[in-house]
């Protein structure tokens, strides 16, 4: 006689659902309350945050078993938006920095500008540009500056015309 199976035989037990979170606080409810899950977000926040990485390990350039392709060049945690170098500093160097259109974004370009050309895809950039360069039609053009895509990103080179001037002309 065959056996049969009943479909409560083929239920698949789950393990750690829902998942477990590593910090439940001591005042923590076990009726429903109201901002019951906002302890829960507070205990956790920085586990929560930080638990995926975006960082890639991509080796898929020539270069790249000398230079590193670790992409985003430059990344911020969500908890972390506030904590950027122009925020430590007194106000008077903010004030300053406020008149010559320098922020924490501006920085955050030039950084992740410099880290591309540093890496292997960058260094393959900055040569075929320069070989694109040579293909210039007269002499004076054909010299290529390799420092062109990081003062690009500065932005107080700009003369203070970015896209705040630009909205206060409208």
């Amino acid at each position: 006689m065959a056996s049969t199976t009943t479909p409560s035989s083929q239920v698949i037990r789950l393990t750690n659902v829902p998942p477990t979170l590593p910090n439940i606080p001591a005042n923590f409810p076990l009726s429903p309350a109201p901002g019951k899950l906002e302890l829960l977000l507070n205990a956790n926040a920085t586990y929560l945050y930080h638990k995926f990485t975006p960082f890639t390990n991509f080796h898929d350039s020539i270069l790249s078993s000398v230079l590193s392709n670790q992409q985003p060049f430059v990344y911020t945690f969500v908890d972390q938006a506030n904590r950027g170098l122009i925020n430590q500093l007194p106000s008077t160097v903010k004030s300053l920095l406020d008149v010559v259109s320098i922020n924490q974004d501006s920085i955050n370009d030039v950084v992740r500008v410099s880290k591309f050309l540093v890496s292997s895809w960058g260094v393959q950039f900055l040569i075929n540009q320069a070989a694109i360069q040579r293909l210039a039609p007269f002499d004076e053009t054909r010299i290529y500056n390799p420092a062109s895509p990081l003062l690009a990103a500065v932005q107080p080179l700009t003369l203070g015309i970015g896209l705040s001037s630009l909205t206060e002309l409208m």
